[in-house]
């Protein structure tokens, strides 16, 4: 920690003269919280995640809205929890994500029935698995309509909002997002069934 922090901060004095710099935007104060957690947040995303290259990213992720947010925080916060709380919620958005059942990605619509496909998933993998490996192959704007209306369920005109484009341009993203999540579904399908049909010929 840095010297404010550790030694008047013992009293509280340090960290509430901190959190009042803070509030003021005084730009040398957000370098001193830096300096003063840089290292306790990357310690614990590093063992939150228990992946290095992950954490690093969690940890810019988690900085950046630390800078966003800098001149938000009530002046009784205590800055450690506040901090460690911005990374255990880019954590927890980065599990969200993670975690995701590839089927929600089909739940905006629900009339389409053409759609339903999707609930026969086959033998390729556990469902989480090929869900993030799916994601993984569309590019950004596909990725930011599905996550945004399928994962975080925001509302279509927030969404629209969010990507600065019109309720009627958003339909037709998502749209495409899906048709091309539902090409890369059948490609892997294909890749994963090649072994089984293979074994099938030999027999």
């Amino acid at each position: 920690m840095t010297r404010a922090i550790d030694e008047a901060g013992r009293e509280g004095d340090g960290e509430r003269r901190l959190v009042a710099r803070l509030r003021a935007g005084e730009g040398a104060a957000l370098e001193e919280l830096y300096v003063a957690f840089r290292r306790p947040s990357f310690g614990f995303l590093v063992r939150l995640a228990r992946d290095r290259h992950v954490a690093e990213d969690l940890f810019q992720n988690t900085w950046v809205e630390v800078s966003r947010r800098a001149t938000r925080p009530r002046q009784d916060t205590e800055l450690r929890a506040w901090i460690f709380t911005v990374a255990r919620n880019e954590f927890r958005s980065y599990r969200r994500w993670q975690l995701v059942d590839v089927t929600r990605l089909f739940a905006y619509d629900r009339e389409r029935e053409e759609d339903r496909w999707y609930t026969e998933v086959g033998e390729g993998g556990p469902l989480v698995e090929r869900g993030l490996a799916l994601l993984a192959t569309l590019a950004a704007p596909d990725r930011e309509v599905l996550l945004l209306v399928c994962v975080e369920e925001m509302e279509p005109r927030q969404a629209a909002q969010v990507l600065g484009i019109s309720h009627a341009a958003l339909r037709q993203r998502l749209g495409r997002a899906r048709a091309r999540l539902k090409d890369a579904m059948t490609k892997l399908e294909t890749v994963a069934s090649a072994p089984r049909r293979a074994h099938a010929r030999q027999t």
